[in-house]
């Protein structure tokens, strides 16, 4: 079943353009997840809307959305008058500069979608667009309207694709000075900086999160679980803190010497399952 478009508009340079869509390209973690029931009977709850004066369940289809212009007074607003608000933006991906991708800070990263052409055929103007970038090295800066309001994004070549990243704005990234601590911020002893870097020269390798990462804490909620549903006492892990010593220089010749040994062979990894396909196999 082929995914569902989030958005569909036209992708413009200039006077060119094609059109394209936008699916979304990361979904929900893989976790277990917990329904509200009652302790007594272990009936599961439903929690449904009702108004505070009259005490009465609403129906979802006399929901509407408010807007509170003073405390206590709102101006409703249905779905269908919300459709009708657009800008350029709501149905167009004006490409307005390019600029390294370096250029942006990490923390202004948001949400990331795949940027297709739309249509059963390749588009010359999509192609030649995304190979112009890459040759280049550089992304592009939009904006779109998605999910009832504009966002600034960035748009950059992935593969025989295109991936869109939208970007928070300035007032929802905050600054780090707050969270700093005050103190001397004399550069650190250079001896002690080219050891880490050698330990960093030994770690340093490639990322590929499908082969080196795993939620443990799912994997550890999933083994409770299954604990509890066989009617025993479960058995809980006690992690240790990892070890550190207090002398700095003492603390990265022994991590380097450490990193010298050779490593264990690691065990042959048995297929994969979700946590809830596990769960649910039992």
């Amino acid at each position: 079943m082929a995914p569902r478009a989030v958005w569909k508009g036209l992708l413009v340079l200039g006077r060119a353009g094609c059109p394209v869509r936008l699916y979304a390209a990361a979904g929900r973690a893989d976790r277990l997840g917990f329904q509200p029931l009652n302790r007594a009977t272990l009936n599961r709850l439903q929690m449904r809307p009702h108004d505070p004066q009259t005490g009465k369940e609403v129906a979802r289809d006399a929901v509407v959305r408010g807007y509170e212009v003073e405390p206590g007074r709102f101006v409703p607003l249905e779905e269908r008058e919300l459709l009708e608000i657009e800008i350029d933006s709501s149905r167009s991906l004006i490409l307005e500069r390019f600029i390294e991708r370096r250029a942006v800070d990490t923390a202004f990263f948001d949400t990331p979608y795949f940027l297709v052409p739309d249509g059963r055929g390749a588009d010359p103007a999509y192609a030649v667009l995304r190979e112009a970038m890459r040759r280049r090295g550089l992304v592009a800066i939009s904006r779109l309207t998605l999910g009832g309001r504009e966002r600034a994004v960035v748009i950059e070549p992935r593969g025989r694709g295109m991936l869109l990243t939208t970007l928070r704005a300035a007032h929802e990234v905050r600054s780090d000075e707050p969270a700093l601590p005050e103190g001397d911020d004399a550069p650190p002893d250079e001896a002690t900086i080219e050891l880490a870097e050698r330990i960093i020269a030994r770690l340093t390798g490639s990322f590929d999160p499908r082969r080196d990462f795993r939620d443990r804490y799912q994997e550890a909620l999933f083994h409770f679980v299954q604990a509890k549903r066989r009617g025993e006492k479960p058995a809980l892990p006690r992690p240790q803190p990892p070890g550190v010593m207090s002398d700095l220089q003492e603390a990265l010749e022994a991590s380097l010497a450490a990193l010298s040994e050779p490593p264990a062979a690691p065990p042959n990894p048995a297929p994969r399952r979700t946590t809830k396909q596990a769960l649910r196999s039992r």
